[in-house]
C-alpha cells in the first residue's frame, strides 16, 4: 500500500474526532501547526474547518499571529463534557490492534526505543512507548507485525468508544508514517478488550450483596471510582446488550401486562367464582 495514500486515509479517520482539538487547547495557547503536530496529522484543510466553526461557537478564540485559545464558556463546557464523559460514557480500555509491516520493518527494528525478548517459537518483541500507549513489534521469521495496546477510550455507545479507541491506534501508525520509510497494513483489532458501561442494574446487585465486585464467566460488575458502578464484558455483542437492557425490560413489562389483561383469568367467568358478581338463585 503506498504510505502516502494510507497516510491520508488515517488521517481522515483520526479528525473524526474533532473533541481531540479542544483537548489539545484546554490548557495553553496554541497553534494550527502545533495541533497538526500533536494530533499526527500533515493536512491542515480539515483542522482549520474545526477551529472556524469553533471560534464562530464562541469556544475558542483566535488571537494574533494564527494563536488559538479557549474561551472561559469554552472551558466550562469542555470541563462539563469531561466531567459527564468519565461517569457515563462507555469505556473501552485494554484493546489490542495489529498492523502488518509491509514496509521498513528493518528501520523499525533500528530506530524505536525499546527492550528485546526472545520467546521459545523464535519470535522477538520490541516494546516501546508511544503517544501514551503501549506498542510492540512482533518479528518473526518472515514478518513484522506492529502492535498498539490502547489504554482507554470513552464514547456514547460501545460501537462509538471502540470506534475513538481504534482511532487512537491508528494515530499512533500515522505517527510512525510520518517519521519513518515504513508502509503498514489497515489495523485488526485482536484479544479481549473491556468494555465498560455504567449500569444501576450493577449498582443495585452491587448495593444489594454488599460486594465490591461481582464476577462471572462472561462479565463482571464491579465498582469504579468516579464512575459509580460498570458491567464490563469483552465483545461488542455483550456490551450493546447490557446497554439496551433497560429498554427490554420495559418491553417485557409491557408484554406481561398485555398478556395479563387478555389472559382467560381475566373473563367474567372467573371473576364471578371469585365472588366479584351478585348470583340470583329461581
Amino acid at each position: 500500500m503506498n504510505s502516502k495514500k494510507h497516510s491520508k486515509k488515517i488521517q481522515d479517520i483520526f479528525l473524526d474526532d474533532p473533541y481531540k482539538i479542544l483537548s489539545c487547547i484546554r490548557h495553553g495557547v496554541t497553534t494550527p501547526a502545533n495541533l497538526c503536530y500533536e494530533l499526527g496529522i500533515e493536512s491542515k484543510q480539515n483542522l482549520n474547518h474545526y477551529l472556524k466553526k469553533y471560534v464562530k461557537e464562541g469556544i475558542l478564540q483566535k488571537l494574533g499571529k494564527g494563536m488559538y485559545v479557549m474561551t472561559e464558556s469554552g472551558k466550562r463546557i469542555y470541563d462539563k463534557y469531561e466531567h459527564y464523559k468519565n461517569k457515563q460514557l462507555v469505556r473501552v480500555e485494554n484493546l489490542k490492534v495489529t498492523f502488518v509491516v509491509e514496509k521498513g520493518g528493518e528501520e523499525l527494528v533500528k530506530n524505536l526505543k525499546s527492550k528485546k525478548q526472545e520467546l521459545k517459537n523464535n519470535v522477538t518483541m520490541y516494546h516501546a512507548q508511544l503517544k501514551r500507549h503501549s506498542t510492540r513489534l512482533i518479528v518473526s521469521k518472515d514478518q513484522y507485525k506492529f502492535e498498539v495496546t490502547v489504554t482507554n477510550a470513552l464514547g456514547i455507545t460501545p460501537n462509538e468508544a471502540f470506534h475513538y479507541a481504534m482511532l487512537e491506534a491508528y494515530g499512533v501508525v500515522n505517527y510512525l508514517i510520518d517519521s519513518f520509510d515504513v508502509e503498514l497494513s489497515e489495523g485488526y483489532a485482536n484479544g479481549k478488550p473491556e468494555i465498560a458501561i455504567p449500569s444501576p442494574f450493577a449498582s443495585a446487585l452491587l448495593n444489594t450483596t454488599g460486594a465490591s465486585q461481582i464476577r462471572t464467566d462472561k462479565a463482571i460488575m464491579n465498582r469504579s471510582k468516579g464512575r459509580g458502578a460498570d458491567w464490563e464484558v469483552y465483545n461488542l455483542q455483550d456490551a450493546q446488550k447490557i446497554v439496551d437492557m433497560p429498554d427490554t425490560m420495559a418491553r417485557i413489562e409491557e408484554k406481561m401486562d398485555r398478556i395479563e389483561k387478555n389472559s382467560v383469568y381475566s373473563s367474567p367467568f372467573y371473576s364471578n367464582l371469585a365472588g366479584n358478581s351478585h348470583w340470583e338463585f329461581f
